[in-house]
């Protein structure tokens, strides 16, 4: 399923890490119970370290920056 959506979003343009980063991350929001980043963390579909898991999210939230949020509103649309 992931794969899926991370295919639908290449199509928008979008580079493969940054289509797979937004795919791990949402999953991982719609399993939390909470939107805390340690919640979050939680729920990465990932092998690691929980703090490296808490990085990662961090960096998603901090540090990602997209000039065309194309890719978002498809991932919306996918999604709902």
């Amino acid at each position: 399923m992931l794969y899926l959506i991370v295919n639908i979003l290449l199509q928008y343009s979008l580079n493969k890490k940054a289509a797979q980063n937004i795919t791990l991350i949402a999953y991982a929001i719609l399993k939390a119970k909470s939107l805390f980043m340690r919640q979050i963390a939680l729920y990465l579909p990932t092998d690691g370290l929980k703090q490296s898991k808490v990085n990662r999210v961090w960096r998603f939230f901090h540090k990602l920056k997209l000039s065309d949020l194309r890719c978002y509103k498809a991932f919306v649309n996918f999604i709902l």
